[in-house]
């Protein structure tokens, strides 16, 4: 059996070729912009086991993860999760340039993988040497507030029944019908702010009215849910 040996920077340039076709925030970026601007030192790649907190409410260090195997989920100050995300995802954006950086979720490993790390100087460096990257940054940034702004718009409805048809409607628009739900009952309770039971007593009334049909973690929203909501 042969081997193809590679030189430590053919090796870097192909780690940043699979960077980009798994993150957009990289698409644009040219391998000469990304040369010239990280330095070996400011990267890392690592393997993670299930468990494992990836990212702390107040990391050691400024830096991205960018997960590129496995998956992990986000939990507030009192382990209510807020978001689960398998790989290619990453996270560490928000407070990168905060004088003290502090986060409002922690990162923890659902299961084993592999993370590749980015400092924050290098992202500053990218910032200022690729208009393509800069674009795709603030895209990316945008797009996590907009999630966090859906989140805070949902927990001010009051009524548990009112924040699950908000969420499946919401899930409607951008994945299609019917909803894959990748929370377990107890997960999409927090989630929803509201109890486990409160959960299970609404999404059977909902399909008791004729509004959803419930299969395992798929919830189909019928006609009736769609004219309900003016969607159709």
């Amino acid at each position: 059996m042969s081997y193809i040996r590679h030189s430590k920077k053919e090796g870097e340039r192909i780690q940043f070729l699979q960077l980009k076709k798994q993150f957009p925030l990289f698409s644009t970026t040219t391998v000469d912009e990304w040369e010239a601007s990280v330095k070996p030192n400011e990267t890392t790649i690592a393997s993670f086991v299930s468990g494992e907190i990836l990212q702390s409410f107040q990391p050691a260090q400024a830096r991205i993860g960018l997960i590129l195997e496995g998956s992990a989920a986000a939990f507030t100050h009192d382990k209510k999760i807020v978001r689960k995300f398998t790989a290619p995802h990453l996270f560490g954006l928000s407070a990168l340039f905060a004088l003290t950086p502090s986060y409002p979720t922690e990162i923890i490993a659902a299961c084993s993988g592999e993370i590749f790390w980015l400092q924050d100087k290098a992202i500053q460096r990218l910032l200022q040497n690729s208009p393509g990257f800069l674009q795709q940054y603030l895209q990316v940034t945008s797009e996590k507030l907009i999630f966090l702004n859906a989140h805070i718009d949902l927990l001010l409805y009051e009524s548990a029944r009112e924040r699950i048809e908000a969420f499946l409607i919401h899930t409607w628009k951008r994945k299609g019908n019917p909803c894959h739900i990748s929370y377990n009952r107890t997960e999409w309770a927090q989630y929803l702010g509201i109890s486990r039971a409160s959960l299970y007593r609404e999404l059977h009334a909902l399909e008791e009215m004729g509004w959803i049909e419930i299969k395992n973690k798929e919830i189909h929203l019928t006609k009736t849910m769609e004219e309900k909501r003016n969607l159709q």
